[in-house]
């Protein structure tokens, strides 16, 4: 008897066991399947179900989109190292040249020295004034320089005010 109710169980279109013992309903079906098939219900050929795609999934690429454009403007260096700061520019930059949205190399340039901190005036000045463009590489390399001598400079200012304090207390 054990044997014909577990069978009648697991053959039930209502309820069947995964691997993990819980039981699902084939029945039920994820949210995004549901979505697409509401949405394409009734189409009768490629072209009206492309198009039917196209305008219900636009709205939510068009906020994906603005929603990263404002993340680029909202990027800030704080403690993080140059190449983690410029990583977070260039993961968005990938994915609005994904979205089939690129910006230009030169607003990628434009918007990553905009928000340096004042410890980077004079480089942003030397990089605004220049008579050619910087290309994203070459501003890379003259970045990681730059901080590089921030951090010797740093450096050697701890260095000499813990001198002259200890100077000063013996």
């Amino acid at each position: 008897m054990a044997n014909v109710m577990h069978s009648a169980n697991s053959s039930s279109p209502a309820a069947s066991s995964s691997s993990h013992g819980e039981v699902t309903n084939p029945s039920v079906q994820p949210l995004s399947s549901i979505t697409v098939q509401n949405i394409t219900i009734g189409m009768d050929d490629s072209r009206s179900l492309r198009q039917s795609l196209e305008r219900h999934f636009s709205s939510a690429s068009r906020t994906h989109i603005h929603s990263l454009c404002s993340k680029i403007q909202t990027i800030q260096k704080g403690d993080s190292s140059m190449t983690d700061y410029l990583n977070s520019f260039k993961e968005i930059y990938d994915k609005l040249a994904a979205a089939e949205e690129p910006i230009s190399k030169s607003d990628l340039v434009a918007d990553i020295v905009y928000v340096l901190s004042d410890e980077y005036e004079s480089f942003v000045d030397s990089i605004e004034t220049r008579t050619e463009s910087v290309n994203t590489d070459e501003l890379h390399g003259l970045l990681l320089s730059k901080e590089i001598s921030l951090q010797k400079r740093k450096t050697r200012t701890h260095s000499s005010s813990s001198a002259l304090f200890h100077a000063y207390t013996a």
